[in-house]
């Protein structure tokens, strides 16, 4: 599987495509059964992912484990809660989620396809919160460890990953 991921350095980080992964059956029936083994032990109600961070993975998982799918999107549009603004290097966001997509939840995990410089996550991780969720843990794909992300944004949540890019 792992000749099936692409990194390509863009100077100061590198860049990781999944797409070989995502097309091929088999790599991804693996890839998905090892990051629904990371959430098999935790007790939560609710997947999140964000749309712009990736969420192949979510969805099977989600369908696997009977477990409700929160997607989160890019909506400058959407002006009622939840939604949480943030920065990054592409400028001003607005991530959103359905209006009631978190009624009953009270605990969550996270799961991304590749976790880079974290913002989209750790804007994920805020939403939730601001809805009185709990982040029990975020489960990678390939973490590209150039931005530490999992040090500097998600600290206090346990983060798991298939992959660093630097074992790739």
């Amino acid at each position: 599987m792992q000749e099936l991921i692409r990194i390509t350095d863009k100077g100061n980080h590198k860049a990781v495509d999944i797409k070989g992964v995502i097309e091929d059956e088999e790599a991804f029936a693996e890839a998905a059964e090892y990051i629904y083994n990371m959430f098999e032990r935790e007790v939560f109600d609710a997947i999140i992912c964000v749309a712009e961070a990736g969420s192949y993975f979510a969805d099977s998982v989600s369908q696997r484990m009977k477990k409700k799918l929160i997607c989160l999107w890019e909506n400058k549009e959407q002006k009622e809660q939840p939604v949480i603004t943030y920065r990054t290097h592409h400028g001003e966001h607005i991530l959103a989620a359905a209006p009631g997509s978190f009624d009953g939840v009270k605990k969550a995990v996270i799961i991304t396809d590749v976790l880079s410089h974290g913002k989209d996550i750790e804007a994920a991780v805020k939403l939730a919160m601001t809805q009185n969720v709990e982040i029990v843990k975020i489960g990678v794909f390939v973490e590209n460890s150039d931005f530490d992300a999992r040090h500097k944004l998600l600290k206090g949540i346990p983060v798991e990953c298939m992959f660093f890019t630097e074992d790739l």
